[in-house]
């Protein structure tokens, strides 16, 4: 993910993986291995639940309390 800007890193459960693909120029192929590896190394199971883990740790509104 270091390669994405910080303001494309930005979790988005309802997105799909063509949408994902659009933004980043890359295949939905690709977007879906991405986001899949993304939650694998997150520990759960989806992009859901790595959105619920993100914004329990307050990386989805950076600076709010």
């Amino acid at each position: 993910m270091a390669a994405i800007p910080a303001e494309r890193a930005t979790w988005d459960a309802e997105r799909t993986n063509a949408e994902i693909g659009t933004e980043l120029d890359i295949s939905p192929k690709i977007a879906g291995v991405h986001v899949s590896n993304i939650a694998r190394k997150l520990g759960v199971s989806g992009p859901v639940q790595a959105a619920a883990l993100a914004e329990r740790a307050g990386l989805l509104h950076p600076g709010s309390p």
